[in-house]
């Protein structure tokens, strides 16, 4: 399940593991919950924001 880490410039940054439970995926989503993106870091979530 994912957990909701951050909200940046309007959108949602939700964290949850891998399939393999070796790592995370970094959700980007709309507060409607509609993803718009996924992404392997937070840095790269965070950047991915930036040139939305």
């Amino acid at each position: 399940m994912a957990k909701r880490i951050k909200s940046y410039k309007g959108l949602l940054i939700k964290e949850t593991t891998t399939r393999d439970g070796a790592g995370y995926l970094y959700w980007i989503t709309t507060k409607d919950n509609e993803l718009e993106w996924e992404c392997d870091s937070l840095e790269e979530a965070m950047e991915w924001i930036d040139s939305y």
